[in-house]
């Protein structure tokens, strides 16, 4: 058959829209900046002036509040603290006059007075009177050899940089000399070492610290400005004017502005694994990163800013947004802007004094506005304008409203700094007059407290200089050198090509991690002619007698399942149903709505003969939900038990499984008709049901040509052979089944089906795979560990020699315990979502990899490949989270749903048609993928994936319910994922008859849902949060309701008020089951299993203990209906009653 359906066409991605960009008017642009600059002249019309009070320069001032936080910041026991702000030089001097250099330095401090502040323990800040002495220490390393003086001046760098002094004493910078030789002129040659503690000076202060020495070293009279206002005076005027109607105008303002903030860049954490050069990183350790670009590049970017209507500093601060973007996997976020707040209209000596002016801006970053570089720089200056209308605010008093807002108080909340120097005046040469008074800067260092990375920049001899200070140790190994060099190289990728302006996003991986990505993605492996079902009528030729399915009821040979498969084809070839259809080219299934057994692979067979897609659908749906299912899975026909298909033929025509298997399999050689018929590559092969976010489930069409590559790879890689038995697990309604019937029928293998009954039993799985000596399982993890541990407590060793879990997160610990049940087994973890086939990565478990504390999620299979990406289609650097999206000859056909948004897409870069998972990951440095969860609501539960939305919509159609909202909420049971079903309730207030109820709801879904959709846990709430969207607050819902319970909780600890302990015989006996599965002490009956730790295994734990007890079975489902001990009980005595009604009417006829 060829269909036409064709694979679902990539739709254009968001960042991938509108991508035409606008005019900029730059006259608007500049009329805008005069308006601006003509409202701050008025405003400052209305600020107050300093009057000096020298007399009282030795009092007792108040700090600032960036003062406040350089001091608190010192703290070793802060977060981002144990720091210094301060600024370290090192200076290469040809002809120093030591004695002359001694005095400068003293008139220096003599004339400034914050060189020699201190703070106060009542947390002042006041100056000491003079005289004092800045001594200067001098180590003579003359006689030493190049690399002994080398060393000592290294040592000494890492000792001063490292030091935090004590504010309450002076002095707290240093200045030391290294001599090197002597000259013969009385001078000498060496190296003069700066450590400035810069808590009570600003960068301007920097300046004038460098171009006053400067001055006084090469003239002891120079004319330095007159100082006629100190900065004690400007703090306490700022003090009066903080209580001024400016100020609390400005401070509204913020106040609004802060409601939505975005928060600052969130990196990825630091790892445990070494960097590649072996190198530790210490902590608190500040790295200083330095790079010029030349002067014609430099020039270049001046010139295309002018042009474009913005400064410098905004386009050097948006290429330092868009490397910030790329590597914290956002791209709305705030950067915290120092600036230099000298208020040069309060007094004319403002600029000339030292004092810590400075204080910062938050400003919001949003990279999704604007879709160049240009146009991120021209929307970052207008908001940085907007914000320096109202400047008078200072940053820490910002944080600390956003503290209050938000509840706590974050020391590290701004963490990334972005500082634009002042520009330079035409004639302002400070540096150069440093740098020929005492000859060339050597070595600089800077840090800052409670900050994780700042860049800076400042332009001398017409040259750009950018310097970064990272604490690297807040990062992943290498992370912060590797953005220091995408920043460089975008800047002058824009100093050197002007076309570079306008591309979507310039910022990229480094080089070395697409490499190895790339080799890793897409390994070529060529497929076989025509599907899967030619590999099996191969097998079926060539070994016929061999045996094919294992039954708890017989076993069929390879020659009598083909016989049965063709006998099932035949019949739906026959059916009215597939005959009558409008076009053989529609999109139709067969459905198999069928209990474990033989009967069922089979069916699956035939089906794919006929050349149709299977849908396998859960036998234990109610019929509601099983026809609504049939709808969404576009069945024609449905292949079922005779006593089901009356309540499913209002949906579709049924077949009855036993009618249809009715006689002799065929035997006739029908090789060239079937051939003739079998499906195409691009043919669908089956379609599965995932949930939806409507109510209905997402039909997952699948083709056959991604079934053959799952199968041919997967057998190739485990070395599946005819010799082995492959253990049929998983229910037909889960992928992973898929490859149990296909990769072992085309192989030649057996294919072990388990009995219907106790199929979710260890001991049942433990006893057939003794039985058939089965050698491979394929399952969630949760049943391997089942299986692990009932092997370890009887004593039991199995034969299989590789064990595959997937469908959900696969523990540390457990391929230890796997192969202490079956010893030398392998272990591969596989993964990938319905939609990429079964499994598109897999990873063989021999101990965990350098640098993991979790399996990893792997490297694709051949043919196949996974991008991480950002919102904008950008490959994420390794560490960095992202979403997975798949491509590949995994990737399935089609979705179809109502709801189903865009879910395929063309890489940007590649061309590759992806699919969109929905699944969160990121690259380690090793090449391998980890998942970290769902991006959207999309949730796993035991293995089983489910959107809660849909669990939602169902409640919500209970005439008592207004809204209900699912999330997972954790156990802390130690379960495999420690997660269960919660449900928070809002009921309706009009509703007529009794008020909903647990109980009512539980029975409401139980006609509706599959049991593993089920909430376990119920919450009625008065209100459900919101979000500023007007959306459900889910993470507000986790946040207020689903507290973790503690370890070693007790079911006493959490039983419901007017809880008893148990009465009865039966209450007593499913105390002690409970007890002895969930190893908690069991106080009460009305406490719920699942609340205590249980899960679906658990639950068929105590059933199957209690089966040994009592002559009479529960169902699983009486657990997610009445998951408590006088439930049960309840549950149990009716049984008993209705079994002993019958006896006695038996006996009495």
């Amino acid at each position: 058959m060829n269909s036409h359906l064709t694979e679902a066409q990539p739709s254009p991605h968001p960042c991938q829209a509108n991508s035409a960009t606008s005019a900029r008017n730059r006259h608007e642009k500049l009329g805008a900046l005069a308006a601006k600059a003509a409202g701050r002249k008025a405003r400052a019309a209305a600020y107050p002036r300093i009057m000096p009070q020298p007399e009282l320069r030795h009092e007792p001032f108040p700090l600032s509040d960036m003062q406040q936080a350089y001091w608190i910041g010192r703290a070793a026991d802060l977060r981002g603290g144990g720091v210094a702000m301060q600024s370290y030089v090192e200076i290469e001097c040809q002809a120093l006059d030591l004695h002359r250099f001694k005095q400068a330095l003293n008139a220096l401090v003599e004339r400034h007075e914050m060189l020699r502040a201190v703070v106060t323990p009542q947390g002042e800040q006041r100056v000491l009177p003079l005289p004092l002495f800045f001594p200067v220490a001098v180590t003579d390393m003359s006689a030493r050899d190049g690399a002994a003086q080398q060393r000592h001046m290294d040592e000494l760098a890492a000792r001063m940089t490292a030091t935090v002094s004590d504010l309450e004493r002076w002095p707290q910078s240093e200045v030391h000399f290294t001599r090197l030789a002597a000259n013969p002129d009385g001078t000498e040659r060496g190296v003069l070492h700066f450590r400035w503690d810069m808590w009570a000076t600003d960068g301007r202060s920097f300046q004038i610290l460098y171009e006053d020495l400067a001055a006084l070293y090469l003239d002891s009279d120079a004319a330095l400005p007159e100082l006629q206002a100190s900065f004690r005076d400007y703090m306490l005027t700022l003090k009066e004017f903080e209580q001024s109607r400016a100020y609390t105008n400005s401070l509204q303002f913020w106040k609004e502005q802060l409601r939505t903030l975005p928060p600052a860049p969130s990196f990825p954490k630091p790892t445990e694994a070494p960097a590649a050069d072996g190198a530790t990183q210490e902590p608190g350790i500040i790295k200083r990163y330095e790079a010029v670009l030349s002067v014609e590049q430099t020039t270049n970017l001046q010139k295309e800013c002018a042009r474009l209507g913005f400064s410098l500093a905004a386009l050097l601060a948006a290429a330092y947004a868009e490397v910030i973007s790329l590597y914290s996997g956002s791209s709305h976020f705030t950067l915290n802007m120092p600036r230099f707040n000298r208020n040069l209209h309060w007094h004319e000596s403002i600029n000339n004094i030292m004092g810590e002016f400075a204080t910062f801006t938050l400003v919001p970053v949003d990279l999704t506005q604007g879709n160049h570089m240009a146009a991120h720089a021209a929307a970052l200056q207008k908001t940085l304008w907007t914000n320096l209308e109202h400047a008078e605010i200072s940053g820490v008093r910002l944080l600390r409203e956003m503290a209050q807002m938000r509840g706590g108080m974050e020391t590290e909340v701004m963490p990334v700094v972005f500082t634009a120097m002042p520009d330079r005046r035409a004639d302002d040469t400070g540096v150069e007059k440093v740098l020929q008074a005492f000859g060339s800067v050597r070595r600089t260092h800077g840090s800052t407290p409670q900050t994780k990375l700042d860049c800076q920049y400042t332009i001398f001899t017409n040259a750009l200089h950018i310097y970064w200070d990272g604490k690297t140790s807040a990062f992943p190994p290498g992370m912060v050198d590797d953005m220091f060099d995408e920043y460089m190289r975008i800047l002058r990728l824009l100093a050197d090509d002007q076309k570079a302006w306008e591309h979507h996003r310039l910022a990229a991986l480094p080089l070395r991690q697409a490499q190895r990505r790339a080799a890793r993605n897409n390994r070529p492996m060529p497929l076989p002619q025509g599907t899967v079902c030619d590999l099996f009528l191969k097998r079926a030729a060539e070994t016929p007698e061999a045996a094919a399915i294992i039954a708890p009821d017989r076993t069929l040979t390879y020659a009598e399942t083909l016989g049965y498969a063709l006998l099932v084809r035949q019949r739906i070839l026959e059916s009215p149903a597939v005959r009558q259809r409008p076009s053989r080219n529609d999109m139709a299934t067969v459905a198999i709505v069928l209990e474990r057994g033989w009967q069922a692979i089979v069916c699956i067979l035939g089906i794919q003969l006929a050349g149709m897609p299977y849908l396998p659908l859960d036998s234990g749906n109610p019929p509601s939900r099983l026809c609504t299912m049939l709808q969404a899975g576009r069945a024609v026909l449905t292949i079922t038990h005779g006593r089901m298909a009356k309540d499913l033929t209002s949906a579709v025509p049924a077949l009855d499984v036993d009618a249809l298997l009715e006689g002799r399999p065929e035997t006739a050689d029908h090789g060239d008709a079937i051939k003739a018929a079998l499906p195409a590559q691009s043919d669908p092969a089956y379609v599965m049901l995932t949930s939806g976010t409507t109510g209905t489930p997402k039909a997952v069409i699948v083709s056959h040509r991604n079934l053959l590559n799952l199968v041919v790879y997967t057998n190739e890689r485990f070395a599946l052979k005819p010799e082995d038995r492959v253990m049929g697990v998983t229910s037909l309604h889960h992928d992973l089944s898929v490859y149990d019937v296909f990769g072992a029928l085309s192989a030649g293998a057996a294919l072990a089906v388990l009995p219907h009954e106790g199929a979710l039993r260890p001991d049942v799985w433990a006893d057939a795979a003794l039985r058939h000596n089965v050698t491979f399982w394929n399952s969630v993890p949760a049943f391997i560990k089942a299986l692990a541990r009932h092997c370890l407590e009887h004593g039991v060793t199995l034969p299989i020699r590789l064990f595959v879990a997937g469908g959900d997160w696969v523990e540390a610990s457990l391929p230890g315990e796997a192969q202490k049940a079956a010893p030398g087994a392998e272990f591969y973890s596989i993964g990938g979502p319905t939609e990429t086939t079964v499994w598109n990565i897999m990873h063989k478990v021999e101990g965990l990899p350098r640098g993991w504390s979790v399996i990893p999620y792997g490297a694709p299979i051949a043919n196949n490949s996974y991008h991480i990406l950002d919102e904008n289609l950008r490959d994420v650097p390794d560490w960095v989270t992202g979403e997975m999206y798949c491509a590949g000859a995994n990737v399935c056909l089609d979705i179809l749903a109502p709801d189903v948004g865009p879910r395929f897409f063309h890489h940007p870069e590649t061309g590759e048609r992806l699919y969109r998972t929905g699944d969160a990951g990121r690259y380690h440095d090793d090449g391998l993928i980890e998942i970290l969860g769902r991006t959207d609501f999309q949730i796993n539960i035991g293995g089983f994936r489910l959107d809660p939305v849909e669990v939602e919509t169902v409640i919500a159609g209970h005439p008592g319910v207004g809204r209900a909202v699912v999330i997972p909420v954790k156990t802390g049971s130690g379960v495999p994922g420690g997660r269960m079903l919660g449900a928070f309730v809002l009921a309706r207030q009009d509703a007529a008859g009794d008020p909903v109820d647990a109980a009512s709801l539980q029975a409401w879904l139980q006609d509706r849902l599959p049991p593993a959709m089920l909430p376990r846990i119920w919450q009625f709430v008065d209100e459900l949060p919101l979000t500023a969207n007007g959306k459900i607050d889910r993470r507000a819902l986790i946040e207020k309701y689903a507290h973790e319970l503690p370890e070693n909780e007790t079911a006493a600890e959490v039983s419901p008020p007017g809880d008893r302990a148990p009465q009865t015989p039966v209450e007593c006996l499913l105390a002690a089951l409970w007890q002895e599965v969930l190893h908690v002490e069991i106080t009460g009956v009305r406490s719920n299993f699942f609340r205590l730790g249980g899960d679906s295994l658990k639950a068929v734990q105590v059933l199957a203990r209690l089966k040994e007890k009592l002559p009479v079975s529960l169902p699983l489902s009486a657990f997610f209906t009445n998951p408590t001990i006088e439930g049960l009980a309840k549950t149990l005595l009716t049984l008993i009653r209705a079994r002993t009604s019958n006896a006695a009417g038996d006996t009495s006829r």
